[in-house]
């Protein structure tokens, strides 16, 4: 009897099992979206086990999610460079195909992570096979139009966005057809308005492929002569590291003013935001940076060779008080705002002295004022034939003279250049009653003195000026801007 019990439970339970009933309650823990392939035969299943092996392909979607959410959200913040190492690494058609072989991952971050990039290939795939084109168009005629209303900066910099659209497009899909259809037009507009101006850019092809990047050195960078086998990602504290920003536009053409500064982000402490990072400000000032686009730093640069006066210091106040182990630092480089470039560096610090790091910094600083000055050359102003006024009060002699008594003790005047001839040598003003005040000269001057040491000085842009005085003017005196440049007196 006992037996016939035992055969009659297994019997119901074998057709409950079996009876649609039960399959409402066969609830899914993960639904696998409708354009994901599921593995269907034991090699494709083997592989999926496989690729997971410790947690690999789990971190593969993981880190490819990362990335497309970005573009979906960050879009705006990333630099064009990194835009294309970011959609080459993603590899948007291959790593959509690997996910439907090796499905969703085996968390919920990694299904999201897939979801992400599923996402991201269906709506680029729809933009590039439609609105794409119209985009392109749209920005090639206002590139034009803005050409035609004597905007050439913004024709520019339209130019150059739609290049860097069909180039962001390529690298997301290589061989897009909807994309190599309009690049031929974009590339004659953009060679036709924008080419000239590139041309002044670019310090070097070099420059040109890493535009929006910081990149690090350990020996001194020369922009235009740069060897790729000097750059380098992985430091330690006994190196010199020297770093270049490239950017895409003459710095003065873009940036609101001539200050952009360092944002460093140590073992990424500070968030995407960059609030709350270290910062390292520079003026951009002077010839070589304002009217170039690229920007050198000295990070912890050989002190016999530095040449930027502040720089060292402000990285050292930076680096010195970190832990002495491996750090990854993020550098940003900024101007209230825009962001010119970026790049990264792990610094291992492991038995490393602070006070010898802040006391090379200090030395770099002191030397760096001769070192700069050794390799600035006298302006080609002070080699020509001089230039005179007419005005006998303002000959070379009374100038000197004039200018010899208003420098320090140990300072001769060496030269007046004029740097300029005009028929009218003095320019009148008066006040809002039309009473005249004063008078300067036309032309500015340049003025080239000498120290003790044997170091010159000079200035580009000073004039002199007369005060009225009812019946006539009194003597002249110099005025300019007192910003003496060292360098290197050459024969003089």
């Amino acid at each position: 009897m006992k037996l016939l019990k035992l055969f009659i439970l297994i019997i119901g339970a074998s057709l409950l099992f079996s009876s649609p009933l039960l399959s409402q309650f066969n609830v899914k823990l993960k639904v696998t979206p409708p354009d994901v392939k599921v593995p269907d035969n034991k090699k494709d299943v083997e592989k999926k086990v496989e690729s997971n092996k410790d947690g690999g392909y789990d971190q593969f979607l993981t880190d490819m999610g990362d990335i497309a959410n970005s573009f979906k959200w960050d879009m705006g913040k990333l630099s064009q460079s990194k835009r294309i190492d970011m959609a080459k690494k993603l590899n948007l058609t291959e790593t959509a195909k690997r996910i439907g072989i090796q499905g969703m991952g085996s968390t919920f971050m990694t299904e999201t992570a897939a979801k992400n990039i599923l996402w991201l290939k269906d709506d680029r795939t729809k933009y590039y096979s439609g609105q794409f084109k119209t985009d392109i168009n749209t920005m090639m005629d206002d590139a034009y139009k803005l050409k035609g209303n004597g905007e050439m900066y913004k024709a520019i910099k339209t130019a150059k966005k739609m290049e860097d659209e069909i180039d962001f497009g390529l690298a997301l899909f290589p061989g897009n057809p909807n994309v190599t259809e309009v690049k031929p037009d974009a590339d004659k507009t953009f060679n036709e308005l924008a080419g000239p101006y590139y041309a002044k850019v670019w310090s070097s092809d070099f420059h040109k492929a890493n535009a929006g990047k910081i990149l690090f050195s350990n020996k001194p960078i020369i922009p235009g002569k740069e060897d790729p086998v000097q750059f380098a990602t992985s430091f330690t504290a006994n190196d010199r590291i020297y770093a270049i920003a490239y950017a895409d536009a003459i710095f003065k053409d873009f940036l609101t003013i001539n200050y952009a500064e360092f944002k460093i982000n140590i073992d990424k402490k500070c968030g995407d935001q960059k609030e709350g990072c270290e910062r390292i400000g520079t003026d951009l000032d002077y010839k070589e940076t304002w009217e170039n686009g690229y920007y050198i730093t000295e990070i912890l640069p050989d002190p016999s060779q530095a040449l930027r006066i502040d720089d060292a210091k402000g990285w050292a106040k930076v680096l010195s008080g970190l832990s002495p182990r491996k750090h990854n630092i993020d550098v940003y480089f900024e101007n209230l705002g825009p962001r010119v470039a970026e790049g990264s560096f792990a610094l291992d610090l492991s038995g490393f002295s602070s006070e010898k790091m802040n006391a090379d910094a200090e030395s770099a600083a002191s030397q760096a004022v001769n070192n700069k000055a050794k390799n600035t050359p006298l302006p080609e102003i002070f080699n020509s034939p001089l230039k005179g006024f007419k005005d006998k009060a303002l000959t070379q002699d009374k100038m000197k003279k004039i200018i010899q008594g208003t420098l320090d003790e140990g300072r001769t005047v060496v030269k007046v250049a004029v740097n300029d001839i005009y028929d009218d040598e003095w320019s009148v003003r008066k006040n809002d009653y039309g009473i005249i005040t004063d008078r300067t000269t036309s032309s500015t001057v340049s003025v080239l003195i000498k120290d003790t040491e044997g170091w010159c000085w000079y200035l580009l842009t000073c004039y002199f000026e007369e005060t009225y005085e009812g019946g006539g003017y009194g003597s002249p005196f110099i005025v300019g801007s007192w910003n003496w440049v060292k360098c290197n007196c050459g024969d003089k």
